[in-house]
């Protein structure tokens, strides 16, 4: 074969050369079960310790284990466990949570509010599991998901002060009354057997505007968010009184044409009446028909 010069020129094929037996070769660690490289390494301690280590802190395992047995947790039934006993509960009951339907139940819920993901279904039903753990609150009895999080119904509250073993009353009067209007304020008191234990009171306030339900009993819905206002204060769960919020108020928002979960909760102590006994009792709302996020 020649070139366009006229030269010949020799076209070797290419062969696949034999290795040599005796040729150095560079071999995969990986396949022959040798240490990787350092940055070829995968991280297997406890996720934990990979955090604490990325913010500097090098924490011990074994001492992290000791530490897990000699933390104590106070639960429901009066029991003090550690807080690994605690943890295996926790998992326990959210396998409990996934086989008796539960979490789907949660999940779709959550779905319809507009506030899923996988993250925060964790998120929720652990909160639930430990809000059933520690005050024997059930799930979507007392416990429901609300927005990402997790909201205590007002049977959750009364539940939770009844178990305290604290002797309590409640009673209530009149703040506003607006009945062409259908607008009510209603401060709830609630008062202790114990002398020294100060009564506690909140407001709370209703019309059609702040109500998706049946506008025919504003007064007890009145009656009802004072209650819970005031059980909030009273007997807090897991927080104290500065940290619970609760759906407000405010004057001229139309909330029921917006979703429940778009209010902008504020602090329970701007709800709080005046720290007096009050003698007008009236009889506690029950439970109704009313939509339950708007407790």
């Amino acid at each position: 074969m020649g070139d366009m010069f006229g030269n010949e020129v020799v076209v070797e094929e290419t062969k696949k050369r034999k290795k040599d037996p005796n040729e150095a070769t560079v071999e995969d660690p990986k396949k022959k079960g040798k240490e990787a490289p350092e940055e070829d390494k995968k991280d297997e301690r406890p996720q934990i310790v990979r955090f604490a280590s990325s913010l500097g802190i090098e924490l011990d395992l074994t001492e992290l284990k000791k530490v897990n047995e000699s933390i104590t947790v106070k639960i429901a039934n009066g029991q003090e466990i550690t807080l690994f006993a605690y943890n295996q509960k926790v998992g326990e009951l959210l396998y409990q949570y996934f086989k008796m339907g539960i979490m789907e139940v949660v999940s779709k819920e959550m779905k319809d509010q507009g506030e899923y993901n996988e993250f925060l279904l964790k998120w929720v039903l652990k909160e639930m599991a430990e809000k059933e753990l520690r005050y024997g609150l059930r799930p979507l009895d007392h416990v429901i998901p609300l927005k990402g999080r997790v909201y205590i119904k007002i049977d959750g509250y009364r539940y939770h002060a009844r178990n305290t073993g604290i002797k309590y009353g409640v009673s209530f009067e009149p703040v506003y009354e607006d009945v062409k209007n259908n607008k009510f304020t209603y401060r709830c008191i609630i008062t202790f057997s114990d002398p020294s234990m100060p009564p506690i009171s909140a407001e709370g306030t209703a019309s059609p505007m702040s109500y998706k339900g049946n506008t025919e009993y504003m007064r007890q819905m009145a009656m009802k968010r004072a209650e819970m206002h005031a059980l909030a204060i009273a007997f807090p769960i897991g927080v104290s009184v500065e940290e619970v919020d609760m759906i407000p108020y405010d004057e001229g928002v139309n909330y029921s044409a917006q979703p429940i979960g778009n209010v902008i909760a504020s602090s329970i102590d701007d709800l709080l009446g005046g720290q007096n006994e009050v003698v007008i009792n009236a009889p506690v709302p029950e439970e109704g028909s009313e939509s339950v996020l708007e407790e």
